[in-house]
């Protein structure tokens, strides 16, 4: 998060007033930062599970209105706003290219993510403790992510996560889990 919000205050210097959409926000982490800073920006958290939701909302009850509950994929109409974040979040959704797609047409400015990239787009599913269901884990590759993010009219850039260094790291999955790195990439929508 330190990281977004070092471009975030940069944004600041240009002198608007952004909306944020902060898409898999959990317990409002990128809100904290930008509260912290005490930057003007109108801000609007979406998180699909229920728990997260309600825990940040305890500790900041002032964005009840402008938090919102459910599967991105399946909100009709999402607040169009100036930049998009989203953080450890994608690289969980099965269909991330229209995921992708309805984040970058709600977006008209910045697009921020944090996820797993790599040279090969691999896909494994991990099991929970108890879980009927297990979840998608992808990896990206540079070439999938970023043809995706060009061809909805953004110009992406790749970026170290300063957080984990963008070392590799071995994630348990049964049987013999599966090595991911994480980036951050940051988008400038394409004018013309």
């Amino acid at each position: 998060m330190e990281q977004f919000l070092e471009w975030l205050v940069n944004l600041k210097k240009i002198n608007k007033n952004y909306s944020i959409k902060d898409i898999g926000c959990q317990t409002f982490q990128v809100y904290k930062q930008i509260k912290s800073k005490n930057l003007p920006y109108k801000y609007f958290g979406y998180e699909l599970d229920k728990t997260y939701l309600n825990l940040g909302l305890k500790y900041f009850p002032e964005l009840k209105s402008k938090a919102i509950l459910g599967n991105f994929l399946e909100i009709k109409e999402p607040k169009h706003t100036d930049i998009s974040v989203c953080s450890a979040t994608i690289e969980h959704v099965d269909n991330w290219i229209l995921f992708l797609e309805k984040m970058l047409n709600s977006t008209s400015s910045y697009l921020y993510i944090r996820t797993f990239m790599g040279e090969t787009t691999q896909r494994v599913v991990r099991y929970t403790s108890g879980a009927t269901k297990g979840y998608p884990i992808w990896q990206f590759s540079f070439q999938d992510m970023f043809s995706a993010i060009r061809d909805l009219g953004f110009y992406p850039k790749l970026t170290k996560d300063r957080f984990t260094e963008s070392l590799p790291r071995l994630i348990d999955v049964n049987p013999s889990g599966i090595i991911r790195t994480t980036y951050i990439i940051q988008a400038k929508r394409i004018k013309g």
